[in-house]
């Protein structure tokens, strides 16, 4: 299925209180918040996300790549440590 057309956010601000709970953050911890959905041309949806990390551990990449035969997106988000 080809990806037509997609959206994806993302902003940091205070855990609530499970999160923080869950993520195990310090008072002062800050989360990554991420949502993204894209959609194939007749409107269905492919993919959504709707998450939140701790932005500590939270490493963004993308990589969009167009090809002869159409266009093919890559977007990707990593957690677990820092670039180096």
């Amino acid at each position: 299925m080809r990806i037509e057309r997609g959206f994806e956010s993302l902003f940091a601000r205070k855990p609530t209180p499970s999160e923080r709970r869950h993520l195990r953050l310090d008072a002062g911890g800050i989360v990554m918040v991420v949502t993204r959905v894209s959609f194939h041309a007749d409107g269905r949806v492919l993919d959504a996300v709707d998450a939140v990390h701790d932005s500590r551990r939270y490493i963004y990449h993308a990589v969009l790549q167009r090809t002869r035969g159409g266009a093919a997106y890559g977007l990707a988000n990593a957690v677990g440590g820092r670039e180096r």
